[in-house]
């Protein structure tokens, strides 16, 4: 039996309270693999939480909108708020849609209507980018309920059923690997990541971390890392 998606008031402060801030990473793969291309873009942060990452696209000169589903959220990053399964927006208004961690959150018939609504809100030649978590990881069967440990999740992609579903809804050439070029990645060594107690390490010598997220991004490993990232273009 498939789960239900959780009422909007389940996405409170507190629940923003515990989630990660920017990521250097994929600040770096959405600066090199998203934004990258056209001068200026019009973007939109589909389940924006926070809004961390509308400041920072808006940071990069960008325009960017950003919606949630949650009221607390709308209200924490200063966006509207409205579903992702209805997007208050006209035909072709955008060139890249953002959205990190929402469709773990969304049914599978409720899939296919959000990435509808992206494929409707898109202009021609249009990027999707999400970010998700991986059901390969091996973390997921090693921690078990300790991994991502969020009871909303009810929907987990692979990196390749992730791939067939956007295809399935109109879009083409997903990928899933991204080079990383270390050395222009803007990381200090706060940005120390927990993962999988080898945090101790990184604190120490961090630029192992930085070699061990050049492997789970830039080669094959990037199919098992915990979260996949995908980018998409629009079929019109």
């Amino acid at each position: 039996m498939v789960k239900k998606s959780f009422d909007r008031t389940y996405y409170d402060n507190e629940y923003y309270d515990k989630r990660p801030q920017i990521d250097p990473y994929l600040v770096y793969i959405l600066d090199h693999y998203v934004l990258s291309g056209v001068e200026k873009k019009t973007i939109l942060d589909a389940g924006c939480g926070s809004g961390v990452y509308v400041d920072f696209m808006r940071s990069r000169g960008e325009r960017v909108f950003g919606i949630d589903f949650s009221y607390d959220a709308a209200k924490l990053s200063g966006q509207m708020n409205a579903s992702a399964l209805s997007l208050p927006f006209k035909n072709e208004s955008f060139d890249v849609i953002v959205s990190i961690h929402v469709i773990e959150h969304l049914s599978p018939d409720d899939i296919d209507v959000f990435f509808s609504e992206c494929r409707r809100v898109l202009k021609k030649n249009g990027l999707i980018f999400i970010m998700t978590p991986n059901a390969l990881s091996p973390g997921r069967f090693i921690l078990r309920e300790k991994w991502f440990p969020d009871p909303s999740h009810i929907n987990i992609f692979s990196p390749f059923r992730l791939g067939r579903v956007l295809k399935k809804n109109g879009f083409l050439h997903p990928r899933h690997i991204f080079q990383l070029a270390l050395d222009k990645v803007k990381r200090t060594d706060k940005d120390i990541v927990r993962y999988y107690g080898l945090d101790r390490i990184f604190r120490r010598a961090p630029f192992l971390q930085d070699m061990l997220f050049y492997w789970l991004y830039s080669t094959p490993l990037a199919y098992f890392r915990d979260v996949v990232y995908t980018r998409a273009q629009v079929n019109k």
